[in-house]
């Protein structure tokens, strides 16, 4: 049996993109059997801050404020877990502060807008779906191009099956489309060779920028960048992304750091966030191992994998973003997040992993030192 579905894999090229295809429907299908509360966390398909973004996609198809808001909340009293008694007048723009957080964020809402259009409020799951399997897609791809398309195979498999994965990927929320952007510029890095690809790189910046923030993100690659000589790249990449970034100077930066230290000073903040970023580094692996032993099992395969090969520049890049996304989730600060900000890592963890693990199609389990290329 197994020899012949390595057959079918090997002698048809769209066999895996059927497969992926198969386990991607699997996993959405999956999510409505897990939609509600796990242990008393919320793997809802509507998020409490979801209702903002439907909020804004409903304004955008010409609905006013109070029957979008309207729309939400009664949406949101049959469909939510934690936010069924939600106020109408609360998401109205003027009424509410997080919109100076999310003005910029107008990616996911724009995109999803022809779907809400169509089909409603359940439209705003299509995107997420949609940026799912851009992710499974991308990890295979960048396995055909690191000739170890198995062990791609076997990573997008095992993410379609992470509960953690499903909760923030097949949400209402942006996780899962800066998920689909950055999983699309991990792929044009492995590809740089292709000059159209540092183009479309630009406009990944921009797209992803635009879906929330996703700075430090670009910063990290950069420095890559820069480390393996691809200095105009780098440049290019961090000017742009600063300037996207700037927007978000000019919002509440007090609201912005560690909301849960309303009360605090933006420096009495600044000086927490070390301490911050440890417990958050805790909450989230000790989180993951009780909810997700894919997704733990994994993550630490990958660290083993990218300390053992520190030299290459694909462990770099994924040693770096982690360090950089744990950054992200001491700045909110939010402790138990179910390692929601530290999603977009899931690419460059599957590049470090595709590169170490052997290229058998008979055996997944023994790890291989490997000798990885540079990005260019």
């Amino acid at each position: 049996m197994r020899k012949a579905i390595f057959n079918s894999l090997n002698q048809n090229k769209y066999a895996p993109y059927f497969l992926i295809i198969i386990v991607w429907l699997l996993a959405i299908l999956s999510k409505f059997k897990i939609n509600g509360l796990v242990y008393g966390f919320d793997f809802g398909m509507y998020q409490p801050d979801g209702a903002l973004y439907t909020f804004r996609t409903l304004t955008l198809l010409g609905q006013t404020q109070s029957d979008a808001g309207l729309n939400v909340a009664n949406w949101y009293a049959t469909h939510s877990f934690k936010l069924n008694e939600l106020i109408a007048g609360s998401l109205y723009y003027e009424s509410n502060d997080i919109w100076k957080l999310y003005d910029t964020r107008i990616m996911y809402p724009l995109l999803s807008a022809p779907f809400v259009f169509i089909m409603g409020i359940p439209g705003m799951l299509v995107i997420p779906c949609i940026s799912l399997l851009v992710l499974l897609i991308a990890i295979y791809k960048i396995s055909l191009q690191s000739q170890n398309k198995y062990a791609g195979l076997i990573i997008a498999i095992l993410l379609s099956f992470s509960p953690v994965v499903s909760r923030w990927m097949l949400s209402n929320t942006t996780d899962g489309l800066l998920v689909a952007f950055i999983s699309i510029a991990a792929y044009l890095l492995m590809n740089l060779e292709v000059k159209k690809n540092g183009y479309f790189l630009f406009l990944i910046v921009i797209f992803s920028s635009f879906t929330r923030f996703s700075f430090l993100i670009w910063i990290g690659i950069v420095l890559i960048l820069i480390i393996e000589k691809r200095k105009k790249l780098g440049v290019g990449v961090f000017f742009l992304s600063l300037a996207c970034f700037v927007p978000t100077l000019f919002t509440d930066l007090k609201l912005a750091v560690l909301p849960v230290m309303m009360s605090s000073s933006l420096l009495d903040k600044l000086i927490y966030l070390p301490i911050s970023f440890i417990k958050v580094l805790f909450y989230e692996f000790a989180e993951i191992f009780i909810l997700d032993k894919i997704l733990f099992i994994i993550l630490i395969v990958g660290f083993i994998c990218a300390l053992n090969s520190f030299d290459n520049s694909k462990s770099k890049l994924f040693l770096v973003q982690i360090f950089l996304l744990f950054v992200v989730g001491a700045i909110n600060g939010t402790l138990g997040v179910n390692f929601r900000y530290q999603l977009p890592i899931l690419p460059f963890l599957s590049i470090v992993l595709i590169n170490n693990l052997p290229n058998s199609k008979f055996d997944f389990l023994k790890l291989r030192k490997s000798s990885i290329g540079d990005l260019r």
